[in-house]
């Protein structure tokens, strides 16, 4: 059986030119993020920004040496956790295999659980390409102590995961899985559904119990620094360190095609996505998204950044969308002739004051419209600005391992949502930007600490206020959409809203998360929410309670 598996590798993958490194991306997910983030703040590494995630491998590998050049600098635990980074990215580093291993092709014992090389079910290279496969396994347990429903859910997952470079350039991924849930009610998986995206975008979950989830991308370096990349991967675009304006990973991955050029101190991105969306309830039959941002890098103490983005409906590939160099403003109001597109612009700004220290500031505008800036008409409801304050400390009060960040967030009434109801910026109903609804905002702060580099800790807690509700007349007219539902601005023109105005609601939420790696690639990954909600205006309070523990094995 291994001789046949080699010998279709041999075949597929013929010889060419030395491989060099791999250009396959680093998941925004990855642990290696955080730990960037924070060595860049205390400057032992830079030209690191987080605005625009995620990186290749390649990159990662070029930091991961710069760092283990000043590990004099890292407590015990953060050289632990190079140590660990360094096997798990020792091809990119060292293009062997000598500190891996490969199931299915090794003639030697196999290896305990708890061995320190890199393990794959396979892995194969030569002079023309690699190939790396994972098995993936996984098992969550959930409890959900809603107000009014308590209940149980098990899921169960299992997959596979394929990635490798050809000829030099070539990058490819293929990540795909399949799960059930094995307990739990219908009316427990529609909560399930408000709290993981992967299963919302699994249309036969809720009737037949089955989820599926896949991500895969084939990636081409034109030149080095210039990269094309098409299929399903998760993206993010912008500086917030808690959570983002413009792209966060609050929503399922979706399709797209992306072109990254970086040159020295500049860096541009230009993004033509496919989303999945509906108009009150009715689903759509294309939805887009087409977004271009521009990095610059004055310093590694001040970065700018600037961005706008388009989502439009019903129109299918449109190449005046396709012009990487353009204005997409002005390329829409020429081609948008129902003003069906939702279309915002914005910039973002972080600076290191101090060591230890970053600042981000980041301001968006959904839309705009100079006669009414300061307006009580009701046309001034389109002037819908959204913007966000963040600091990020690194070892605060010296106390090693430790980060803490903090964050204070507006959303002006209808942000992300559209007049036209089938333009909104969501994907399978989560925002694409920030996770606080319109008409909101919001002070976040959140603790990172490592106790070791396989224990790792985070708490976050959030207090938010919002302004909520829709009041309709006798006849059932709308009379005042107060423009907190991203997914409805009927009535936007009626009446003039004033920030938090409607139906006040606060919040406030803390989640705490504790991951632990008891042996290389197996985690155990503990969960908890608290939810905690006060109804101003009718006095009535809830509290929801999710907990959650994840099994996995990433081998």
């Amino acid at each position: 059986m291994r001789g046949y598996f080699k010998t279709f590798i041999l075949l597929t993958f013929m010889l060419a030119p030395t491989v060099y490194s791999q250009i396959e991306l680093v998941p925004v997910n990855h642990k290696v993020y955080t730990f960037l983030n924070s060595l860049h703040k205390r400057g032992i590494i830079i030209g690191y920004n987080n605005a625009n995630l995620p990186f290749s491998r390649e990159i990662v590998a070029e930091y991961i040496q710069i760092i283990n050049a000043h590990r004099n600098w890292l407590s015990s635990t953060e050289e632990n956790l190079l140590n660990d980074l360094a096997i798990e990215f020792s091809y990119d580093l060292n293009h062997n295999l000598s500190n891996s291993h490969s199931l299915l092709i090794s003639t030697d014992e196999i290896l305990y659980p708890g061995s320190s090389p890199q393990k794959y079910l396979y892995a194969f290279t030569d002079s023309a390409a690699t190939l790396f496969v994972d098995g993936l396994l996984w098992g969550s347990q959930r409890n959900y102590g809603m107000s009014e429903y308590k209940s149980n859910l098990s899921l169960g997952e299992y997959g596979f995961r394929i990635r490798g470079t050809v000829y030099q350039d070539i990058g490819f991924y293929l990540k795909l899985s399949s799960g059930q849930a094995f307990a739990g009610g219908r009316d427990t998986r529609v909560i399930a559904t408000n709290y993981d995206p992967r299963l919302r975008k699994t249309y036969k979950f809720l009737d037949e119990k089955y989820f599926e989830n896949f991500e895969g991308y084939l990636r081409y370096r034109l030149k080095p620094g210039a990269y094309l990349t098409f299929g399903r991967e998760g993206v993010t675009l912008g500086t917030g360190y808690l959570d983002k304006l413009l792209i966060s990973n609050n929503a399922a991955p979706f399709d797209y095609g992306k072109f990254d050029l970086g040159y020295k101190a500049v860096n541009y991105s230009f993004l033509y996505g496919n989303l999945r969306g509906d108009s009150m309830g009715v689903q759509i039959d294309s939805k887009n998204i087409i977004a271009h941002r521009l990095d610059l890098t004055l310093s590694d103490y001040f970065k700018i950044g600037i961005y706008e983005a388009v989502v439009n409906s019903n129109q299918h590939l449109n190449f005046t969308y396709l012009n990487p160099v353009s204005f997409l403003f002005s390329a829409d109001l020429s081609t948008e002739k129902d003003n069906n597109s939702n279309s915002m612009i914005g910039l973002d700004v972080e600076i290191i004051p101090y060591r230890n220290t970053g600042v981000q500031f980041s301001f968006l505008i959904d839309d705009f419209d100079f006669r009414y800036i300061d307006s009580n008409e009701p046309q001034s409801n389109n002037n819908k600005f959204a913007w966000q304050l963040g600091v990020f400390n690194s070892q605060p009060f010296l106390i090693k391992d430790l980060d803490i960040s903090a964050e204070y967030t507006r959303l002006d009434p209808f942000v992300y949502s559209h007049k036209s109801n089938k333009s909104h910026f969501t994907h399978w109903n989560y925002s694409l930007g920030h996770s606080l609804p319109p008409n909101s905002d919001e002070i976040a702060c959140k603790i990172d600490y490592n106790f070791s580099a396989r224990l790792r800790s985070n708490i976050k807690f959030r207090y938010q206020r919002s302004g909520e509700g829709i009041t309709y007349d006798g006849l059932g007219n709308i009379q005042k959409n107060f423009g907190s539902d991203i997914w409805n601005s009927d009535g936007i023109y009626l009446k003039k809203v004033k920030f938090l105005e409607g139906n006040r609601v606060n919040r406030q939420i803390i989640a705490m998360n504790l991951i632990w790696e008891p042996v290389r690639q197996f985690f155990v990954d503990l969960n908890y929410s608290g939810i905690f909600t006060d109804f101003i205006g009718s006095g009535k309070t809830s509290a929801d309670h999710l907990f959650f523990i994840t099994l996995s094995i990433d081998y």
